[in-house]
């Protein structure tokens, strides 16, 4: 009886076991996934990142065969968009779409190609319009920014450039017993660096905001007293880092708006190279 028993729990286990292993392939997948995949070429520098359905990124730091970590299930639709440029090369994809079809998708072939700068890329500029608006409980503050930033362009496709840019700013300041309302001007230091290549323009930006001029003046209004008269308040300096990618390029001269968010306003940009 009891070896009765010890064979039904050994078979269990085997069977189990068994049953577990059918589950994943060697790699831990589910065998009814199928993964998105195939190789690249002509990489010559960093910064190559693939997406595919407008995720899952994948860096790549090499030539060679590569595969996005989510696999799809059967049927389901992959397409493979490039989310970042290598260095100073353009890449395209040839393959880049489709629907899995009861096996791994192999064939998706990114090609990158060193580019080749031609025209008049000595320089350029990019228009700013800012328009923020903040409000935190009883203080909100508005800033407008209008103006532009030279920036220049060595054979390389490296950009870079800085300018200052005036900044008028507004605002109230609302507490039970007081009104506060005012206004003044402001410096906006902005340094731009990145890189130009055939397929796009990406900028990293770096703004500091509010310096030169540390105060803003107005009026103060006592709801509760007669202790009306003249305020000053500091304006707050603050520095901001992002990227800013232009795709497109019309020959060497790119006009190509760019709208952002910030607080609850938007930004705007316009790039122009020469």
């Amino acid at each position: 009886m009891k070896r009765n028993n010890l064979y039904s729990v050994m078979s269990f286990i085997v069977t189990a076991a068994l049953m577990f292993s059918c589950t994943k392939d060697d790699n831990g997948n589910d065998p009814d996934k199928y993964s998105i995949g195939g190789t690249v070429e002509g990489m010559a520098g960093s910064g190559l990142v693939l997406q595919n359905n407008g995720g899952d990124d994948l860096t790549i730091t090499e030539n060679g065969n590569f595969t996005f970590p989510t696999a799809l299930e059967d049927s389901a639709e992959y397409e493979v968009t490039i989310e970042s440029f290598p260095a100073g090369q353009t890449c395209y994809i040839e393959n880049e779409s489709g629907m899995v079809n009861g096996a791994d998708v192999t064939d998706v072939n990114v090609v990158c190609e060193t580019a080749a700068i031609g025209g008049d890329c000595s320089g350029g500029h990019i228009f700013y319009f800012h328009d923020i608006s903040n409000d935190y409980g009883g203080f909100h503050q508005g800033v407008t920014v209008m103006g532009a930033v030279y920036f220049t362009c060595d054979e390389q496709g490296g950009l870079s450039g800085s300018g200052t840019l005036p900044i008028d700013v507004e605002g109230t300041v609302t507490e039970s017993c007081s009104y506060i309302e005012y206004s003044g001007t402001a410096d906006l230091d902005v340094t731009l660096t990145g890189q130009y290549s055939i397929a796009q323009v990406t900028f990293n930006m770096t703004e500091t905001w509010y310096v030169g001029s540390p105060m803003a003046t107005g009026t103060y209004t006592d709801l509760c007293g007669d202790n009306d008269g003249p305020y000053e308040i500091p304006l707050i300096e603050a520095t901001n880092n992002y990227p800013l990618v232009f795709p497109t390029i019309d020959g060497y001269t790119i006009e190509q708006p760019y709208v952002g968010a910030s607080g609850s306003g938007t930004y705007s940009w316009t790039l122009y190279i020469n």
